[in-house]
């Protein structure tokens, strides 16, 4: 598990670098911010795995043997339930990778406020979770997508490194048809003082947006499920 997130970081970290400072790939994007948003999306990633992939995994097997049917069947958000009630824990390694990137690409100091910089970094992640949810809704509707997850999982990877390095055509595809942009490029745009703080509330909007289409979705499956 360690090996896998130290692998995971490192691949990483090694294109960063040798885009960054053997090719100069931007001069707009230096390596720090470029780590930052590795960081941001190891991150994100990480409790993904701790707390959400489980229950996506899962989720077939509890159907077929008739143990989703008893989670709705208990008192309090089954939400909650699906969120935390299958965490692994071990995954953790990934968040404090993570971390520790973030903090290494902060070493010079930031632009933004800290409060900012956590707003911005929570819209991302809400944003993430979002996406989530409603992909976990979708399978809830149509039961039999196969690999949904790997699918969701290389759909985030391109937030992996700074949207500057993707062609402008792509980079619209991926920020409007979800807004991926939001998760970690923009947050390291705010960070090192790239964007002007008064574009963070269209993020605190984006996210919303993003999260009140997550709820509707979820709920509306839900009621599908149980025949509502």
């Amino acid at each position: 598990m360690f090996l896998s997130a130290f692998a995971t970081a490192s691949i990483g970290g090694f294109v960063i670098w040798l885009l960054f400072s053997r090719l100069g790939a931007t001069s707009r994007w230096p390596i720090d911010h470029a780590l930052f948003v590795l960081g941001v999306f190891l991150t994100v990633e990480g409790l993904m795995s701790v707390f959400l992939s489980p229950a996506l995994l899962k989720l077939s097997t509890q159907i077929r043997s008739g143990e989703f049917d008893a989670m709705l069947l208990l008192p309090g958000a089954i939400q909650l339930r699906i969120t935390l009630g299958q965490a692994n824990i071990w995954r953790l390694i990934d968040v404090v990778i993570g971390i520790v990137i973030l903090s290494f690409s902060l070493r010079n100091g930031a632009s933004a406020n800290p409060l900012l910089i956590a707003t911005a970094i929570g819209c991302g992640m809400s944003i993430a979770y979002s996406l989530w949810l409603l992909v976990f809704s979708l399978n809830l509707w149509l039961l039999r997508l196969e690999n949904i997850l790997q699918l969701l999982s290389v759909y985030l990877s391109f937030c992996r490194y700074p949207f500057s390095l993707y062609p402008v055509w792509f980079i619209k595809f991926l920020t409007f048809s979800t807004p991926l942009a939001f998760v970690s490029s923009i947050p390291a745009q705010v960070t090192f003082g790239e964007l002007d703080t008064t574009f963070l509330p269209i993020s605190i909007i984006v996210a919303c947006a993003v999260h009140a289409l997550s709820q509707l979705a979820f709920r509306r499956a839900i009621n599908t499920f149980t025949g509502i």
